[in-house]
């Protein structure tokens, strides 16, 4: 049980440190260029067309609404699989999720710190109207306040941004590996 508690006590605190830290990540990385250019350059190396995904997507609604419910079921896998793995005695895979969980955190705002990126809604210059029948909960939302810190003109960093100002690295990506391994 101390395990469960650790780790249900650990989740929200290292939510709410790493949603201002990405205020911290934009203020320090701000005399560095936005990568865009060359994530889109690497994408093309290894095949992916981003703009031709999103046209596959609107075309295939239904495999796109299960792809949208499960890339949001991750916060509630990051509550669950903690409480399941505790409920079912596994106390080694909670130890070690936890601690890759933090440590996916620290690499993916490292990361973010030495390759800033604006995001793919914002460097192909994609409205969400676009494509109306797709549910995009981000886009390019991040952006202003993104500028706005790396400029100087947002100086109020202790606050929380209404969605996670890092676009590159993807948490949500990175964090499927441990919580999958977990499981």
């Amino acid at each position: 049980m101390a395990c469960l508690y650790f780790t249900v006590a650990l989740g929200p605190w290292t939510a709410i440190a790493f949603g201002d830290l990405g205020h911290l990540i934009s203020c320090l990385s701000r005399d560095l260029p936005f990568w865009d250019h060359l994530l889109a350059k690497g994408d093309a190396i290894l095949g992916f067309d981003w703009l031709a995904m999103l046209a596959w997507s609107h075309a295939h609604p239904v495999l796109t609404a299960v792809a949208y419910g499960i890339y949001m079921s991750a916060a509630f896998q990051s509550v669950v699989i903690p409480i399941l793995l505790a409920a079912l005695c596994r106390f080694r895979a909670l130890h070690i999720s936890t601690i890759a969980l933090f440590l996916t955190l620290i690499v993916t705002y490292t990361v973010a710190c030495l390759f800033p990126a604006l995001g793919t809604y914002e460097y192909y210059a994609v409205d969400p109207t676009q494509h109306p029948d797709i549910a995009v909960r981000v886009a390019s939302l991040p952006v202003p306040e993104i500028i706005g810190v790396r400029d100087g003109a947002i100086i109020n960093i202790s606050r929380l941004a209404p969605t996670g100002l890092v676009t590159f690295p993807s948490f949500h990506a990175a964090s499927a590996v441990p919580l999958a391994w977990s499981v």
